[in-house]
């Protein structure tokens, strides 16, 4: 019934709107429940009607929002399958159906069994991808037959997404989003993959999403590993905009303080409501110090004689509460006031809000069903655009940076890395558990030999030569995974101690081989990090070493800087 509802009213507005009696600016839909607006706005979407629900300002729940953040997370942790077939599926590839089925027969093709009883290990979609885009194609007869246009869009695709993660792995999230934007065309896409009159709102969220970028922890100090938990946690409220030509749907409460030049009223023959139980009935006037009675009830049918006249009150309360709403929703009406409701099941008392309204009223002739826009039509759209930038014949073409390998060693690294970050400073007799190597396990991929050796290198790392800088009566300041933006680049430090004695800043790096001192470019990183600190740290003593895979401290005693 309430779709019914919503469809009928829908079909009154499109017939004032049409006829030009009503603008959509000038419309406000009101209902008591969020559940009533939902309905509206699906059936106004349906008639190619804008309209917008200020309240719902939760900007994780907009599917536009959504597409790009499973994106993100398919970037960040590529064994995420869903939220990388639902990126594909959206309007940011834009694959069929066709394409993902072709992509689920690519896994299963690739899944490998290790022995008769073990379980079969999946692929995930990123490393399907990437392995078919290395396959040369004259060696693709052994695989499933894809149509050759379908080949080429899966290639594509994987050159593309190993750009983004480039990009996600090595900027802050905003400029890598921003940058993830200009180069899929992000808002003409969905411009272009949605309706008219959704647009406006599709891009206004799409926009929101990347201001919020900045916005969260700073943006300075934003991952994009935290970006995307946030964004997926919700609760991050979009940027409250009232898109000009859209109608808006509002609940009463929500109204206040709002007019329009007409109304309408949705659900506004509801009755009372029904009587409660299983509840609580406090009687504690304003000016008294301590409740006079507290009731548990069972059901207010049947009140004991003691709560009578309390429960007579409380009804009575609720009468004037539902007054009090019905004169919010009717001054909201600057002009014109609407009604609209379906007929109950049973009638009520005359208290409702349609039957104190309809002797004052004149009805309305059943609307014409208005069905959903030609197809046909030619819809066209501009997006606004900065001018396109002319580099001077002297700037460097910087140079594309190499692809990221998913190799042994460097998922070893990067376990090793995850278990010194969760080493606290002082440790106290700290040990890592099943439940921290099962995490990386999982998280890396590696098997139980391999955890075990992780599991050692930190044990070497934390017990070494370099074991003060876990130790809080050595150390006063302490810090894993430091960001230090130097030169427009994001450096990410290891580990960043203070030792307590000297004043000394030192900056640790931890690496999985076992002579990191004797690689250009790692010394050639440290002294960055080196200058970093020093910027951040003016007249500081900055000293740099590695941690390599014994637990040895590698001083660079020529690196080391102060002013």
């Amino acid at each position: 019934m309430s779709a019914l509802e919503a469809r009928q009213a829908a079909d009154w507005i499109a017939g004032e709107i049409h006829s030009g009696r009503l603008t959509a600016d000038g419309l406000m839909v009101l209902a008591r429940r969020r559940e009533r607006l939902a309905w509206m706005f699906e059936a106004l979407r349906e008639r190619g009607i804008a309209s917008e629900q200020p309240e719902k300002l939760d900007l994780c729940e907009a599917p536009a929002v959504q597409d790009v953040v499973a994106l993100l997370d398919a970037l960040v942790s590529t064994r995420h399958d869903l939220s990388l077939a639902r990126a594909l599926k959206s309007p940011l590839f834009g694959w069929s159906d066709d394409a993902l089925a072709w992509m689920a027969r690519l896994q299963q093709h690739w899944t490998v069994r290790h022995g008769a009883d073990a379980r079969p290990v999946k692929p995930s979609w990123w490393a399907v991808l990437q392995r078919f885009a290395d396959v040369p194609a004259h060696e693709r007869a052994a695989l499933p037959q894809l149509p050759e246009t379908m080949a080429e869009d899966f290639v594509a695709t994987a050159e593309r997404l190993l750009r983004y993660r480039q990009w996600v792995q090595s900027l802050p999230p905003h400029d890598a989003l921003s940058a993830i934007y200009g180069h899929s065309d992000v808002l003409a896409r969905f411009a272009q993959a949605v309706p008219a009159s959704q647009r406006a709102g599709v891009l206004a969220q799409l926009r929101d999403l990347l201001a919020n970028a900045l916005a969260q922890d700073g943006g300075r100090f934003l991952t994009p590993y935290r970006f995307v938990r946030a964004l997926k946690a919700g609760g991050i409220k979009a940027t409250p905009t009232h898109n000009s030509g859209a109608v808006r749907l509002l609940t009463i409460h929500g109204a206040k303080g709002l007019e329009a030049h007409t109304v309408l009223m949705l659900d506004t023959d509801t009755g009372s409501s029904r009587p409660e139980s299983m509840g609580v009935l406090i009687d504690w006037p304003g000016e008294a110090p301590v409740p006079r009675r507290f009731v548990f009830l069972a059901s207010e049918k049947n009140p004991p004689a003691c709560a009578a006249s309390a429960l007579a009150l409380e009804q009575q309360a609720r009468s004037l509460e539902e007054l009090n709403a019905l004169y919010v929703a009717l001054t909201r009406a600057e002009s014109r006031l609407v009604i609209s409701s379906f007929e109950p099941h049973a009638r009520g008392n005359g208290t409702s809000w349609y039957e104190r309204l309809l002797p004052l009223t004149q009805p309305l002739q059943a609307p014409a069903e208005v069905g959903p826009p030609k197809g046909s039509q030619t819809d066209t759209f501009s997006l606004l655009a900065l001018p396109a930038l002319t580099l001077a014949a002297s700037d460097a073409t910087p140079t594309p940076a190499e692809p990221v390998h998913d190799d042994e060693r460097t998922r070893i690294g990067l376990a090793l890395h995850r278990l010194l970050q969760w080493h606290p400073t002082p440790a106290r007799g700290f040990d890592w558990t099943t439940t921290h190597t099962n995490v990386v396990a999982r998280e890396f991929n590696l098997n139980a030999a391999q955890v075990t050796e992780v599991q050692a290198m930190a044990r070497r790392t934390v017990q070494g030569e370099a074991a003060w800088a876990w130790d809080g009566a050595v150390v006063d300041s302490t810090g894993n995974e430091v960001q230090l933006f130097h030169g427009g680049e994001l450096l990410r430090l290891d580990r960043l101690v203070r030792r307590t004695d000297t004043g000394e800043w030192w900056v640790l790096d931890f690496k999985s081989a076992e002579h990191p001192e004797q690689q250009p470019e790692l010394l050639a990183q440290m002294r960055r990090y080196a200058q970093a600190v020093q910027t951040a740290r003016p007249g500081a003593v900055v000293r740099l070493a590695f941690i390599n895979l014994h637990g040895r401290l590698i001083e660079l005693h020529n690196t080391s800087i102060n002013s």
